[in-house]
């Protein structure tokens, strides 16, 4: 879906055809209804396409009839059953439908109209008198038209509600005698410029109303070469408001986001008020929204593989603003380098931002009179590795920007103040993002006490000599980012929630009947099913009066008793040397550390024997840790295959160990190192399973992050932590790398210090020629002769 989304926006809608006009620019966001169904909601701009009282309504009206349509097309026409099934709305009208005591609150039946008109809000209507003709009585002329010409007096309300109640009655009725809006209206004894004043008597916002016959006043509007493309419900509609659309369309994409936001803020302030914890503080906010964002399977999917939520043909910079800005410090080993060296300093601590680059920028014509907008805008920054054909380098060592594509400059974002209630950190804000300057103290000269002062008063000169008023150059270069802020702050403001959801409705219609009935059968769902809460340790209310404490057994005494009592002599003789040092450890003795290497074929038992030895250093050196549930005995395994077999993990995870194992040893960072520390302070037993895989850089690894956590400074081996190594190494090798028995690798590591121990008695198959077969087999060599007795079939 997330694949076929992404061809249909680059090679259907911006494709040379065009089929909705030339894109320019674009925007959209992928949002998910409770039932996991993803919709795109998306912004396009469109090249040439008219403005809304700046063109004129002819014009506008002729763009929306180009690439949109009503029309049910005919039975023999392919698209005709898609619009039947995709763009048709119910006519028994849903539960959803009836909400706040209307019969249909998406507006269908439409209004039938012999062709597109753009109806304006009450902001639009003339304040002339009101015309009290009867214009119910088709044969009296009224005096007030002429030509044919639209009425310029508004009508009378009583009388758009006649004609309004008879167009909607008659196109309602299920036996309705009209074929065409022409028939209809000439029924009604109206015109279509009756029906238009009318209609526009009682609207309360602009909208269009596009051309309808009266079978198609229940079909969404659609674009029939998008539609045969997508074979799904399309809402497409021409903005008449574009700061409007905007806002309703972004409060809808948000949706679910804004109301998980409101219950989080009110959590933190009941928390505030109950003076708890910070610790307390955040687990309610966790358990919050864990109970409260409800996410999807679809949506989770999403999320986990980083596909795109949200696509923008622009890109968006936001520019910090104001003193204390926030600011990323410098890695931590480059700060203890500069601190070894003694260069550093409280400035030179942090990486450099935008605003930094700026005040470096070069000193010629180009760049003296730019602003930081234009500059963060125009400008992106190259990476050190990053190749361009025309490089700007910046001065003091800040790197390289280069221009961004000509017709694609970046969005410019920045913190909004208010100016009256926060007037100087406004005037600042203003001043730093668009007055050109280098230092900051050109932003309020000693002679000017606050930054509003300096913008009303000031003056600075231009590289090209000319002195200008602080004001009228930061007026000027703000118009240029914020084109008619003061509507989109006013549309901003009077929204809503009934307004919000009014607007839903008339934006995409058909999804939002899906989503309001899918918050219903939650709400039912929520009501019928009583099941007990998820109960999170992490998450669950604690008391402080109340002391927990858990152990978490891998077997129980009986089970171990058994299993240990199933071993054999070889395999028993290994645990009672074990579980002698585990003595030892418990008494203080504070023994060797002990390096054993458990070797033998398949079917000896050494997976057994692992869990055995597992179960009685647990029982006996859990009581010596600092907490009972620490690890004393880790188990890991080279792959995921081999740990899942014995329930271990892998040693390149437990080790914080990457792909790339190269000698010399690494060190770990101190981060991750600390984190190691926490969880393996208690460690006094390793075994390493399926040995065999191991090569030796790998357990050089080992030995050194072994080292790192224990601290030890001489060279102990492994940390002083006790190593048992389970394999065959006539099994799998290590991949890309040598075996440890290999001559001259790891002997300091491996050869010099492990002691082997050979189980040789088969446990697994009860044949003991068929046992003594696959053991030969498994010491073969290539090329070596199988015997006789060996080929015979009734040994296999």
């Amino acid at each position: 879906m997330a694949r076929l989304r992404h061809v249909f926006l680059r090679e259907v809608l911006m494709s040379p055809a065009n089929p909705i006009g030339k894109i320019v620019d674009y925007y959209y966001r992928v949002e998910f209804q409770q039932r996991g169904s993803p919709h795109c909601h998306c912004l396009f701009w469109v090249s040439g396409a008219p403005v809304l009282d700046k063109n004129t309504d002819e014009e506008v009206t002729a763009f929306i009839d180009k690439y949109v349509t009503c029309e049910l097309p005919p039975e023999e026409d392919s698209l005709s059953e898609e619009v039947s099934s995709v763009q048709q709305h119910s006519k028994q009208h849903s539960k959803t439908c009836k909400k706040k005591n209307t019969v249909c609150r998406f507006n269908f039946p439409r209004p039938a109209s012999t062709r597109t008109f753009i109806s304006r809000g009450e902001k639009y209507q003339d304040a002339a008198k009101t015309c009290k003709c009867d214009k119910t009585d088709s044969t009296v002329q009224c005096p007030c038209l002429s030509q044919d010409k639209a009425c310029k007096q508004e009508m009378d309300k009583d009388v758009a509600i006649a004609i309004l109640t008879k167009v909607k009655t008659a196109i309602s009725s299920d036996d309705c005698p009209y074929t065409s809006v022409e028939d209809l209206f000439r029924g009604l004894g109206i015109s279509q410029e009756l029906f238009e004043t009318a209609y526009k008597r009682f609207c309360r916002n602009t909208h269009v109303v596009l051309k309808r016959q009266v079978d198609e006043i229940w079909i969404n509007q659609y674009s029939r070469l998008l539609l045969k493309a997508w074979n799904a419900n399309i809402d497409i509609q021409y903005c008449v408001d574009a700061y409007a659309c905007c806002v309703y369309i972004v409060s809808y994409m948000s949706k679910s986001e804004r109301e998980i936001g409101l219950l989080l803020a009110n959590s933190q302030r009941e928390a505030a008020k109950d003076n708890v914890s910070a610790k307390e503080a955040l687990k309610t906010l966790g358990n919050v929204y864990l109970h409260n964002r409800d996410v999807c399977a679809q949506e989770a999917v999403y999320r986990l593989t980083n596909m795109h939520l949200k696509e923008c043909s622009r890109k968006v910079v936001f520019v910090p603003t104001g003193d204390n800005v926030v600011k990323m410090s410098l890695p931590i080993a480059v700060l203890r380098q500069k601190a070894m060296s003694q260069d550093l300093s409280t400035d030179d601590m942090w990486m450099c931002g935008i605003a930094d680059r700026y005040k470096n920028r070069p000193n010629d014509d180009t760049f003296n009179d730019m602003c930081l907008a234009t500059f963060a805008s125009e400008y992106r920054v190259l990476s050190k590795n990053e190749k361009c054909k025309n490089p700007v380098q910046l001065s003091s060592d800040f790197g390289f920007v280069a221009k961004r594509t000509r017709t694609k400059p970046a969005v410019v974002r920045y913190a909004r103040f208010s100016e009256t209630r926060e007037p100087e950190k406004f005037y600042q804000s203003m001043l730093q993002l668009f007055l050109p300057h280098r230092f900051d103290t050109e932003l309020k000269p000693s002679t000017c006490e606050t930054f509003e002062e300096f913008y009303r008063t000031g003056f600075i000169r231009f590289v090209d000599g000319a002195n200008r008023s602080v004001k009228s150059v930061v007026d000027l270069n703000r118009g240029k980012y914020e084109m008619e802020s003061d509507r989109l702050e006013a549309v901003d403001n009077i929204v809503g929630d009934a307004m919000l959801e009014n607007a839903w409705c008339e934006l995409c219609p058909e999804l939002e009947v899906e989503r309001l009935e899918c918050v219903e059968i939650l709400k039912e769902s929520s009501q019928t099913v009583n099941d007990d809460p998820e109960i999170i340790p992490d998450l669950a209310p604690s008391s402080k009066d109340i002391g927990r404490l858990e152990k978490r057994n891998v077997m129980s005494r009986t089970e171990g008793l058994a299993l240990i009592r199933s071993l054999n002599e070889k395999q028993f003789s290994v645990f009672n040397q074990i579980r002698q040092w585990c003595i030892d450890k418990v008494n203080g003795v504070n023994p060797e550390p002990l390096h054993i290497f458990v070797t033998g074929g398949a079917g000896t038992g050494k997976s057994h024997l692992i869990r055995a030895i597992e179960y009685e250093v647990k029982r006996l050196l859990s009581p010596t840790c600092k907490h009972p549930d620490n690890t004393c005995v880790l188990l890991t395994a080279p792959t995921d295959i081999a740990a899942y077999n014995l329930e271990a993990t892998t040693i390149h995870s437990t080790f914080s160990i990457g792909k790339d194992v190269r000698l010399p040893y690494t060190p770990l960072g101190e981060e991750k190192l600390n984190s190691l520390r926490s969880r393996f302070c208690d460690l006094q037993l390793l075994i390493i399973d399926e040995i065999s895989m191991v090569d030796h850089n790998l357990l050089s690894y080992v030995h050194g992050r072994l080292r790192q956590i224990k601290q030890t400074g001489n060279f102990s081996s492994y940390g002083n932590v006790s190593v048992m190594a389970v394999g065959d190494f006539f099994q799998l090798p290590p991949v890309k790398g040598k075996p440890l028995y290999s001559d001259g690798v790891g002997s300091s590591i491996w050869t010099d210090l492990f002691k082997v121990v050979e189980l040789t008695e088969i446990v697994r198959q009860k044949d003991a020629v068929f046992s003594q077969l696959l053991n030969r087999i498994r010491t073969h060599s290539k090329g070596q002769l199988l015997l006789p007795e060996d080929l015979d079939s009734k040994n296999l």
